[in-house]
C-alpha cells in the first residue's frame, strides 16, 4: 500500500483564539480565519500517513477532511510526498535582532542642530527612524538631516512635514530619490488627502489635513494595522510588538520610550541614547507580549497586532487591554471602542474626549 504524507509549509502558522481561529502565512504576509477543526486535523497528522489517518475517521468525519485538504492545497499551505520532509520543521520562533534599538521617533528641533544625533543613532545600531517635523522648518533643514542619515545604521526613515508652498509632488519625489533610506513622506495641514505611490507602492507620499498628535494618536487597534510577515510575527510571540526595542525624543530632548508614555529617561543633552536604555524601568514593557494580556492572550489576531501599554482600559494594570481596541475575541465581533461604556472612566483618565 502506498503511503504518504502531509507537509505543512513552516511559513504557515495556526493561532486558536477563544471563539475563532487564524491561520498566517509568513511567506505571503497573509491571513484567514480557520475552522478549528482544520487545526486538529493538522496538529493530528504530523508524523502520520494519509492513509492511516483516514482509516480512523468516520464517514462524516472524510468529508470534512477531504473539505480540510482542499483548503491546504487551494491555498498552497502545504504539499503530499511520499515520506515525510523532515527538513520542513517549523521556523525558529526564537527573536534575534542585531539591533539595540529598532525604532526611534523624534520630534525635530533645535535641539538635533546642536548635537551629533547620527553618532547616537549609531551607538544604539537603530534600524528604522520616524521624524516629524515642526511648521517652523526649513526644506534646507530637512534635507540635511537625511543626509546625515547617510552615514547612519538606519535603514529605513519616515518623516512628517507641515505643507509649504515650495512643496509640490515632484520636489518630494526627488526627495525620495536623493535618499534611499526614505520610504514614506507624509505632508499635514494639507488642503487636500491623497496618497502617491511610488516603486509599487514600496515609497509613498501622504496627504492629510490634519497634524497629527503623537501623544494621542498611537495604540488604535484595527485590522488595516495588523502586519503579518516572520519578524513581528515572532518578535510578538516573546516580545512586546509596540515597545520592543523601541526609544522616542520629543521636541525638549526628553527620552521615553515612546512619545505617549510618561516616565522620562533622561534628555539628550546631557544623556546618551545608550545610557537611557539600561536605565532601570526603561524595558520593563519590551517582553509584555500578548500571551501576558488579559483579553488579548484568548485573541487569534494576538501575533499579528499591535500593542499600546501607554493606554490601557485598567491605568492601574499594566497587563490590561488596549484602551483602543474594540474587538472581543470571546464572541468574534468588532465595535466602536471609544464608546464602550466600560472604556469611559480610562479615557477621561487620559483626556482623550477632544480626539475621539
Amino acid at each position: 500500500m502506498n503511503t504518504t504524507y502531509l507537509n505543512i509549509h513552516k511559513s504557515i502558522k495556526f493561532v486558536r483564539g477563544a471563539k475563532n481561529n487564524m491561520v498566517a502565512n509568513l511567506m505571503t504576509q497573509t491571513a484567514y480565519m480557520c475552522p478549528d477543526i482544520f487545526i486538529q486535523f493538522t496538529e493530528n497528522l504530523k508524523n502520520r500517513t494519509l492513509e492511516e489517518f483516514r482509516s480512523e475517521l468516520l464517514k462524516e468525519e472524510l468529508v470534512n477532511f477531504e473539505i480540510y485538504l482542499k483548503w491546504i492545497f487551494q491555498n498552497n499551505f502545504g504539499f503530499i510526498s511520499k515520506a515525510k520532509i523532515t527538513n520542513n520543521a517549523s521556523l525558529d520562533n526564537n527573536f534575534k535582532n542585531p539591533y539595540l534599538i529598532s525604532n526611534c521617533i523624534i520630534e525635530y528641533s533645535k535641539w538635533i542642530e546642536s548635537h551629533r544625533f547620527t553618532e547616537e543613532l549609531n551607538s544604539v545600531m537603530c534600524q528604522a527612524l520616524v521624524c516629524f517635523f515642526n511648521k517652523e522648518v526649513k526644506l534646507q533643514q530637512v534635507m540635511s538631516f537625511l543626509k546625515e542619515l547617510n552615514t547612519s545604521t538606519i535603514e529605513n526613515v519616515d518623516i512628517y512635514l507641515p505643507e509649504m508652498d515650495i512643496l509640490n509632488d515632484t520636489i518630494l519625489e526627488n526627495l525620495l530619490d536623493l535618499n534611499l533610506r526614505l520610504r514614506k513622506i507624509v505632508i499635514y495641514n494639507s488642503k487636500s488627502e491623497r496618497v502617491n505611490s511610488l516603486e509599487n507602492n514600496e515609497r509613498i507620499i501622504v496627504y492629510c489635513k490634519s497634524k497629527p498628535d503623537l501623544r494621542k494618536s498611537c495604540g488604535s487597534v484595527d485590522l488595516e494595522y495588523m502586519t503579518v510577515n516572520y519578524l513581528s510575527f515572532i518578535e510578538s510571540i516573546s516580545h512586546n510588538s509596540c515597545l520592543n526595542r523601541k526609544i522616542s525624543i520629543d521636541k525638549d530632548g526628553t527620552i521615553r520610550n515612546c512619545p505617549s508614555m510618561k516616565e522620562s529617561f533622561g534628555n539628550i543633552r546631557d544623556t546618551t541614547l545608550a545610557e537611557a536604555i539600561e536605565k532601570p524601568g526603561f524595558k520593563k514593557y519590551w517582553d509584555i507580549n500578548k500571551d501576558k494580556i488579559h483579553v488579548c492572550k484568548d485573541c487569534e489576531f494576538r501575533y499579528i497586532c499591535t500593542d499600546c501599554r501607554a493606554y490601557v482600559e485598567d491605568p492601574e494594570d499594566i497587563l490590561s487591554k488596549p484602551l483602543k481596541c474594540g474587538y472581543n475575541p470571546y464572541t468574534g465581533e468588532w465595535s466602536e471602542w471609544s464608546t464602550n461604556p466600560l472604556k469611559q472612566k480610562a479615557i477621561d483618565f487620559y483626556g482623550m474626549r477632544e480626539v475621539i
